[in-house]
């Protein structure tokens, strides 16, 4: 019975140190409690969290901004790329079509007189050859027909 006293005893003493500590803690917690409702009633504090709460709500408001104004100007990049490139390109074409049409107005009389010279040429070759190809029967024949003097040998 000796041990079963002791450890009765021993079991006071631990409950009674646990008590104490559990008292320790609620006295902690309520000055802690009365601390915090100080705090929460701190006029000084309220108005710092209001003036963070309106300066959050603008920051919203001007990121919210920020990114429309970065949807419509990706929304208006490639026209205006687009845009910036189809009007030199366009010049460029036009420059091209009536420098190609002063080419052909200018080249276009010298086109007719070497398509003319390259006929007479070839006429005059296949004249030429003709000729070449006669037998002097022939030959006296054209004479005759042209009354062109004949020629002694």
């Amino acid at each position: 019975m000796a041990n079963a006293v002791e450890m009765f005893k021993q079991q006071k003493a631990a409950l009674e140190e646990l008590q104490r500590a559990a008292n320790g803690i609620e006295v902690s917690l309520v000055k802690a409690r009365a601390e915090l409702d100080a705090l929460a009633r701190h006029d000084a504090l309220k108005d710092l969290l209001l003036k963070e709460q309106v300066w959050l709500q603008r920051t919203e408001a001007a990121v919210h901004a920020v990114s429309l104004w970065r949807a419509e100007e990706a929304r208006r990049h490639w026209p205006q790329v687009a845009l910036r490139w189809v009007l030199p390109a366009t010049f460029a074409l036009l420059v091209a079509a009536v420098a190609g049409a002063g080419h052909a107005r200018a080249a276009g009389p010298y086109l007719d007189e070497i398509a003319y010279l390259r006929a007479r040429s070839s006429f005059a070759e296949a004249l030429e050859t003709r000729m070449l190809r006669m037998t002097p029967a022939e030959r006296r024949q054209l004479d005759m027909l042209l009354k062109l003097p004949t020629r002694s040998p």
